[in-house]
């Protein structure tokens, strides 16, 4: 059996379904879930100083608040709601935020106007919720859709500020939501997914220093990997596989799987083309690791040798049929691939943040015979397919399969290097792949 596909990719992250939003007021009297301040966490109580103006509905909610918690350090956090709020409204999506059951203010980096920087600010530190776990955060991957929220606002982010972005992290288990149930102990270091949250304002990225995140979704760290280099396993890997192994990719079975017991994966001819990306590096790995025959298409011939150490097994520079483009700005030109299929039954399957295809793109793949389809990958789309995939991806982590490509660190909670490194990313000038240093 030969699956002949093409693949466009970019890095991504969809959004994910709403939990219990978090810091939602009905009453400016009371502080976060709706807790009168004095009953606020112990340290910080008595220094909670909550405040609201509810503004006629036109302008919606301007909340400010103070903390100063048990070190003496203050805090000060303002933003204006996108939702109107009256005296007695019960609003679901008011960014509201107060000081009960807040500790210290934490650093982060944050965007509050789409097209200009990312800037320092404080925030203060939220509790987990429902399974949910609170983590102190090491390091912190930049990926292109943090500088696609940036400078386009993509994704309704422009609805949400202010935004902390950052979506692939490592960070130590500081504490769990009550009644919470996991087989992780606090005090391990995990990979875990940022903004897995759909609650407004967007504060749940990994460019902070605390996070609450999904119990569900974590991965232990083993020995051996640094916090840097983990910060670059999560949106990365699970792109790859949602590409090879899911039913919205070209649907060959998770190794592992009641399905993949038998399937003969040394059957299938893969093509790469843009495989020394940052996905495309982890496409060529899992494909190798499941054992198809793997051809590696690239542009540039410095990735040639570490592409055959993660399992390439030729690596050409065109000419080619099959491939699987994950060269950046695939997205940006759709119709670009449907060149190299010569004869109908081919598949092209995009991965994009995006709107939804061009017209012109569906009639251009229709009239090539080709099967033409985009994808969100997420772990909170494919949540069946992530339940399966991570324990898998633990175990091969453990067992030293997972090679991790070269990384480029920022030492610290640095907003202007910050910015430079998501505009080396967004020019796609050096390929390199950012980890930022948020603690030790």
């Amino acid at each position: 059996m030969k699956i002949s596909t093409i693949i466009s990719l970019v890095s991504l992250v969809a959004a994910a379904p709403a939990p219990k939003p978090r810091g939602v007021i009905s009453n400016p009297a009371l502080g976060h879930d709706g807790i009168p301040c004095s009953k606020a966490n112990a340290a910080s109580a008595a220094n909670c100083r909550p405040g609201a103006v509810a503004n006629p509905p036109s302008r919606g909610c301007e909340a400010s608040e103070m903390c100063r918690g048990g070190s003496g350090s203050r805090v000060s956090f303002e933003f204006t709601a996108s939702t109107p709020i009256g005296a007695d409204a019960n609003v679901s999506r008011a960014a509201c935020v107060y000081c009960a059951h807040l500790t210290n203010g934490a650093v982060s980096i944050m965007l509050k106007s789409i097209g200009q920087p990312l800037v320092p600010s404080q925030l203060p530190v939220l509790e987990p919720g429902d399974d949910e776990a609170l983590v102190q955060i090491h390091s912190a991957g930049l990926i292109p859709i943090d500088w696609e929220l940036r400078d386009n606002g993509i994704l309704g982010i422009d609805d949400r500020l202010p935004a902390v972005l950052g979506f692939e992290g490592v960070g130590t288990i500081a504490k769990y939501s009550a009644g919470a149930s996991s087989k992780l102990p606090i005090g391990t270091r995990v990979i875990f997914k940022g903004g897995s949250s759909h609650a407004t304002p967007f504060v749940y990225g990994a460019l902070q220093e605390n996070v609450p995140t999904p119990i569900q979704f974590l991965v232990a760290v083993p020995e051996g990997y640094t916090s840097e280099q983990a910060a670059s396993l999560t949106i990365n890997p699970f792109t790859a596989a949602v590409c090879l192994f899911h039913e919205a990719g070209i649907s060959v079975p998770l190794p592992g799987s009641s399905k993949g017991i038998s399937y003969a994966y040394s059957s299938i001819k893969l093509v790469i083309f843009g495989a020394g990306t940052n996905v495309g590096k982890f496409i060529v790995q899992l494909a190798c690791i499941a054992g198809f025959w793997i051809i590696a298409a690239v542009a540039s011939p410095s990735a040639f040798k570490d592409l055959k150490s993660y399992g390439a097994t030729h690596v050409v520079g065109d000419g080619l049929q099959y491939v699987i483009d994950a060269s950046p700005g695939a997205s940006a030109e759709p119709d670009r691939n449907l060149g190299v299929f010569k004869q109908a039954g081919g598949s092209l399957v995009q991965l994009s943040v995006g709107d939804g295809f061009k017209d012109s793109s569906k009639s251009a793949a229709e009239a090539k015979g080709v099967s033409l389809k985009r994808i969100f990958a997420d772990y909170s789309i494919q949540r069946e397919f992530a339940a399966e995939w991570i324990p898998l991806f633990q175990a091969w982590l453990k067992e030293g399969k997972i090679q991790v490509p070269s990384i480029e660190v920022i030492p610290s909670l640095d907003a202007g290097k910050i910015n430079a490194a998501l505009d080396d990313i967004k020019s796609a000038r050096s390929g390199a792949k950012y980890v930022v240093k948020v603690s030790t």
